[in-house]
């Protein structure tokens, strides 16, 4: 049995345990059919309003389709921890504490003539003084694929929407980040390939690049500002039997390669200090965020199936 069938299988034994039995069989995969609930209602703890599913549905993913029927769909994880709003972090993390609306697939342009902007899992904003938090979500994705590419266009600072000395950051950022010789990369037209195994810094740098871009174009104003990668972890890993070692060392190789990623990420998270703008970067479990939000003890003990 491979490892990610055995995710797979402790997932679904868990909504099982908590949520009960429902019928199965939410997509055309055989393989992959017995983790997908048949309706999606049965994989979300609330209703999704009409704003949200508009949202989903506008999303670059189709998350409204049978991808949001799975049991590890990152979007259903991203709902199901905030819902339809509003979100009241009790200030326990590195979230300012307070109550917040929230916007899913959120998407922001990157490059000029881009036609796929990045797409945030969420965009949470403070009702009170607009500070944001934009956030990444990933269940299994770390777990069991590789990092995404990065077209070359990222290369170029000409293609940028912000002025050329801090596109030019971004492009040192981007060429550290790949495992080769960039120019290489360039010259045979291919995407670059990221330097890490697990850890998805291309896709947290191309955040990072919407952000300020929004901020330099006047569209996102906000005096606090933190972009969260928040990951699903297994609390108990010794239930994954003979992976257990497995998904350790995951573990580890996961956090090791966020803190360099966070340190070759510091020259690009002073753009935003230098414009007077409270900055942060997270990353952060999703049993460590539940802990720093306030959450109303029938929607935690539904949460619950995520606690494995």
């Amino acid at each position: 049995m491979s490892f990610q069938t055995v995710l797979n299988d402790v997932l679904k034994e868990r909504f099982i345990e908590v949520v009960g039995n429902r019928p199965f069989g939410g997509c055309e995969s055989a393989s992959q059919a017995p983790y997908y609930l048949a309706d999606l209602q049965d994989n979300l703890i609330e209703l999704m309003d009409a704003q949200h599913a508009a949202e989903y549905g506008g999303g670059s993913g189709n998350e409204l389709d049978s991808k949001m029927k799975a049991l590890r769909s990152s979007s259903a994880l991203t709902f199901n921890t905030f819902g339809s709003g509003p979100v009241t972090f009790n200030g326990d993390c590195f979230l300012p504490g307070g109550t917040y609306s929230v916007a899913y697939e959120y998407q922001l342009p990157t490059l000029m003539r881009n036609p796929n902007p990045a797409n945030l899992d969420a965009r949470l904003v403070r009702d009170d003084d607009g500070c944001a938090a934009y956030f990444e979500f990933k269940m299994l994705e770390w777990l069991t694929s590789q990092p995404g590419l990065l077209r070359t266009a990222y290369l170029d600072p000409e293609n940028y929407l912000i002025p050329r000395d801090e596109a030019e950051l971004f492009v040192e950022a981007f060429a550290w980040l790949a495992d080769c010789n960039p120019q290489a990369a360039v010259d045979a037209g291919q995407p670059l390939k990221c330097r890490f195994s697990h850890y998805d810094a291309f896709q947290m740098a191309k955040h990072l690049l919407a952000v300020y871009t929004a901020v330099v174009q006047g569209k996102e104003i906000h005096p606090k500002i933190a972009l969260v990668n928040c990951v699903w972890d297994l609390v108990h890993p010794e239930k994954l039997g003979k992976y257990e070692a497995h998904y350790r060392e995951l573990r580890s190789c996961e956090d090791a390669e966020y803190e360099e990623f966070e340190e070759a990420m510091v020259p690009l998270c002073a753009l935003f200090w230098n414009r007077d703008i409270d900055f942060h970067l997270g990353f952060l479990t999703h049993s460590r965020l539940l802990n720093g939000m306030v959450i109303s003890s029938d929607k935690r003990a539904k949460l619950a199936r995520y606690l494995i």
